[in-house]
């Protein structure tokens, strides 16, 4: 029998594994991991706390689009850290932080590209090297006087989170 490159077969695997995990997490009573929203659904999400009227169908979007998981942590990650457009993201900062810790140069995995099993890579290295990317955070919000962008937030959220870090050792296997 001819089993191709299995692409699509890890493609679905991710989608479905991620669906998965939405699904128990619900069904446990333990709801979502840590909501992870961009700048536009955090605004939309606190006016709602604040007690604001907004939108039924607005703040049922954000708060869909919101959902963190192994996978969102791992487009973080990789948009950061590797980002497609060279110049966005923390490339240089990156290979300069892990030369100096490491001694050899590093790049993290793309995960803006197609290549399927990046996100299963990039999984593999945020929880290899947990503590190492979350003193680069840290040193980075030293660096800018105890302060990180949104997405680097995001991210220290989701490296900081239990049930994101349950999902990337079992995305990473």
């Amino acid at each position: 029998p001819f089993a191709g490159c299995c692409m699509h077969k890890d493609l679905n695997m991710t989608k479905g594994g991620t669906k998965a995990f939405y699904d128990e997490w619900d069904k446990i009573g333990e709801g979502c991991p840590i909501m992870l929203p961009n700048r536009d659904n955090a605004e939309v999400l606190a006016a709602a706390d604040s007690g604001q009227d907004v939108p039924e169908g607005l703040l049922n979007r954000a708060l869909e689009k919101s959902r963190g998981s192994g996978v969102w942590a791992t487009s973080l990650a990789g948009a950061i850290l590797n980002n497609s457009c060279t110049k966005k993201g923390l490339h240089e900062i990156f290979r300069e932080f892990i030369r100096a810790v490491l001694g050899r140069p590093y790049t993290f995995p793309g995960t803006s590209n197609t290549r399927y099993s990046s996100h299963q890579e990039a999984a593999e290295e945020l929880i290899a090297n947990l503590l190492l990317y979350l003193a680069l955070l840290a040193q980075l919000a030293w660096k800018k006087k105890d302060s990180l962008n949104h997405m680097e937030q995001n991210l220290k959220c989701c490296l900081e989170d239990d049930k994101i870090l349950t999902e990337l050792a079992v995305l990473s296997l």
